[in-house]
């Protein structure tokens, strides 16, 4: 699945007459959710982590969250951040 970031420039007076750029304060209300698949987050938790974990999603406005469950009874919240968020 693309990830795309998007930045909007806007003129912001620092002193002679300089410009900074600044991120767009809606994008991440305007931009779509992650929407990753069970099999997709699995094969990341895998790959990333080194776990086999049972997965529950969890409800959220702008990110994709799950609940990761180890057979051991370790437990972890991944969450999945919206392209637009702040870093």
């Amino acid at each position: 699945m693309p990830c795309s970031r998007r930045t909007i420039l806007r003129p912001f007076p620092v002193g002679c007459g300089e410009a900074v750029p600044q991120a767009d304060p809606f994008a991440v209300i305007e931009t779509e959710s992650p929407r990753l698949e069970d099999s997709e987050v699995l094969q990341l938790v895998r790959e990333h982590y080194g776990f086999e974990v049972g997965l529950k999603s969890l409800l959220s406005e702008r990110d994709q969250n799950f609940r990761l469950q180890c057979d051991d009874g370790r437990q972890f919240v991944l969450k999945i951040a919206n392209a637009a968020a702040e870093t």
